[in-house]
Parts: structure tokens; C-alpha cells; sequence
């Protein structure tokens, strides 16, 4: 592998393959696919798992949609430098490579509190206001909600689900008249922007500790 500081887990899909293509821009970044995030029965257990522990009732109809949205994108060719399927695969691969920061973006694999005592420095993007829209199906909310206004979020993880401090935001537009999947669009494309002025302000030796 590469001589890297910096890891990028990611979604084996097409915005998944975007993010790869973005990464290979940068020689300190690799890039790792959630090895099982293009499993029906694995989207379907993550989301009744992180629901149940918001106390919501997920229902079949918003998983279905989900999974419809994804599959009518084209994934185009691109690399991974490894794949990941859990917190011990990424622990593994930090201490191999002796990353320095692991950003996630739409990849589904739980963080456990063993890798972020040996990496402190764990990020999500989540492609929506986390104080608002925290958790799965935050596209769905927004859309029910008919929200105009959104923000994609850079955040810190903890043991906790979409609940770290804030680091950086990017904004985007929606109309409450666009179809689900452009819906997601526009907020996976804002996420991707956010996703790469993290590994800009890395290339250029800033690193957003918080103390």
C-alpha cells in the first residue's frame, strides 16, 4: 500500500466510486469500500439496528426506497487500495499503515470504542444537518419535512451514533418537489465537496483536533 496518514472509508457504490476517484488525488489518502455495504440483508440490519436505537419505527417502504435510489445509479470503474467489513478491519489496516485520521463517507460499519481509543481522530460526513436529521433515512425526514435548506456535516465520532461535535458544514439547496434520488444527489454531492476540503486541509498540515 501506499505511504499514507490519512483513511477514507467509503460505500461500494457509484457516489462510493466518486469518492475513490477523489482520493486518488491525494498520495497521503487511501482509500477503503465497506466490503458488505451492497448487501440487501446488510442495509436492512444496520437500519432496523440504528433505529432501534433512536426508539423510531423503520418502515420496509423507506429501506425499499433506499435501495431503489442506489440501484438506479451506474457505478463507474475505479480502485480501492483494501476492503473493510468492521471496526477490527480498520484497526488493523491503521496500525499496518500508522494512519493518523480515518474520514467515513457513506460507509455503514459501526465504530466501536477500541478503534477510537487507538485512533482519536475518527470523522463522519453525514449528508445532512446532524442536530436535525442524526441517524438513517435523514433523507426521507428532510424530504417529508419539505426542508429547502440543508447542510452536509463533518462531525467527530463517538461510541454514540451521529451525535460527535461539529467540525465543518457545506450547504445545499433543495425544492420539496424533487424525486428521492435527486434528492440524494444533491446532498451526496454537497458531502463529496466536504469530503474533499478535509483531505485539502490535511495536504496542507492542518489537522481539526478538537481539544
Amino acid at each position: 500500500m501506499k505511504n499514507a496518514s490519512i483513511l477514507c472509508i467509503t460505500s461500494d457504490d457509484a457516489w462510493g466510486a466518486q469518492a475513490a476517484r477523489l482520493a486518488s488525488r491525494y498520495p497521503n489518502v487511501l482509500v477503503a469500500r465497506d466490503a458488505r455495504s451492497l448487501s440487501a440483508s446488510r442495509a436492512l440490519k444496520l437500519l432496523f439496528k440504528r433505529e432501534r436505537e433512536r426508539e423510531r419505527t423503520l418502515r420496509l417502504s423507506v429501506v425499499l426506497r433506499q435501495l431503489a435510489a442506489m440501484l438506479q445509479r451506474v457505478k463507474e470503474p475505479c480502485t480501492f487500495d483494501a476492503g473493510v467489513a468492521s471496526s477490527a478491519d480498520i484497526l488493523r489496516i491503521c496500525r499496518a499503515e500508522a494512519i493518523k485520521a480515518v474520514v467515513l463517507y457513506r460507509a455503514g460499519i459501526y465504530i466501536n470504542r477500541q478503534l477510537l481509543e487507538a485512533v482519536p481522530q475518527v470523522f463522519n460526513i453525514h449528508c445532512a444537518d446532524i442536530y436535525r436529521y442524526g441517524g438513517l433515512n435523514a433523507i426521507g425526514r428532510i424530504r417529508a419535512d419539505r426542508e429547502r435548506r440543508q447542510w452536509a456535516t463533518l462531525h467527530r465520532v463517538t461510541p454514540r451514533i451521529d451525535e460527535g461535535p461539529v467540525i465543518a458544514l457545506k450547504e445545499y439547496r433543495l425544492n420539496p418537489a424533487m424525486a428521492y434520488c435527486s434528492m440524494e444527489d444533491v446532498a451526496y454531492r454537497a458531502g463529496l465537496e466536504l469530503l474533499e476540503g478535509f483531505f485539502n486541509a490535511y495536504t496542507q498540515g492542518f489537522s481539526p483536533k478538537l481539544e
